[in-house]
């Protein structure tokens, strides 16, 4: 007869809210469980590896069940590919506000939740300390409002000082709206741009929300040898940005009609916009067009964690 052994083993379990574990981020030891009381997420320890950076143990294995900053860290460890996949999404409240835009002209923006995708991994460089950043997301869809380029029809087409890069995407107006875990987790990064449709000059801008380029949606529109960034992978994987209808974007996060969306690119002159300032774009048919610099149009930013 077999005598009985003792296994000499244990379950260890330790629970608290999702903000003192994240703020704390102990080692748990190996085969410890953790609870998190406000997301009702399990982990187990390795020995090794910091809370925020272990995956949780529940159905929802998404970047939907993380915080902003757990996101962040797990970008910074350079193991973003083995928590995420390209598509993976996350919704966020944006605040609503009220923007005057001058000559009686009020748009209002946010209050509305919007869907992010993950985009790209090791795809964008930073502009502080070298390397690149973890992750990129973009948006899925568009806002319920639409914004042109600039507010006053022909001030030009250099995405660097153009009122959507210097005004809408900076902390003055859509930035601030974004939840705080965000806002505080998003990286400066560096975004290559022709100054102009006609030079061969490309400019670099630092920014931390950023409408894309043609090249990075298609893979193309070289002009003067020069692409503007390299094609994200979402693009070349999920999606075929060389296909219109993959190309279609909704407004009001998808529940609304599709239509045009902005692109930073300056639009190369043609007959048809007679010199006048314009934007590539993506049209409501997905087709690649573009739109004079004061036409009003979707918005689909993206940015790094």
């Amino acid at each position: 007869m077999m005598a009985n052994r003792r296994i000499n083993a244990r379950i260890m379990t330790r629970r608290d809210t999702a903000a003192n574990w994240e703020t704390r981020n102990p080692i748990l030891e190996a085969g410890e469980f953790g609870y998190d009381t406000t997301n009702d997420i399990v982990k187990v320890g390795d020995g090794v590896t910091p809370w925020n950076m272990r995956k949780p143990l529940t159905a929802d294995n998404s970047a939907n069940a993380l915080t902003w900053s757990m996101i962040s860290e797990i970008s910074q460890s350079g193991r973003a590919q083995e928590f995420f996949k390209i598509g993976d999404t996350k919704d966020i409240f944006v605040t609503r506000d009220e923007i005057n835009m001058g000559q009686d002209d009020r748009v209002v923006v946010g209050g509305e939740t919007i869907t992010l995708e993950v985009i790209g991994f090791n795809h964008d460089t930073l502009s502080e300390g070298g390397g690149t950043a973890g992750i990129t997301f973009g948006m899925k869809n568009l806002f319920t409002a639409q914004m042109s380029m600039n507010i006053t029809m022909g001030t030009g087409t250099n995405w660097s000082v153009s009122q959507m890069r210097q005004w809408w995407l900076q902390p003055q107006i859509l930035f601030r709206l974004l939840p705080v875990d965000l806002q505080n987790n998003i990286k400066l990064v560096n975004k290559s741009t022709r100054t102009n449709s006609n030079t061969a000059t490309l400019n670099v801008t630092q920014d931390r929300l950023f409408l894309f380029s043609e090249t990075e949606i298609t893979g193309g529109f070289q002009n003067n040898g020069m692409l503007e960034g390299e094609q994200y992978e979402y693009w070349r994987t999920i999606k075929d940005g060389t296909i219109p209808q993959d190309r279609l974007k909704m407004l009001s996060n998808g529940s609304g009609a599709a239509v045009s969306w902005n692109l930073r690119s300056p639009h190369i002159d043609t007959p048809q916009s007679g010199g006048r300032p314009c934007f590539r774009s993506v049209g409501g048919s997905g087709n690649i067009t573009w739109l004079l610099d004061g036409n009003r149009r979707g918005v689909c930013f993206g940015f790094c964690i």
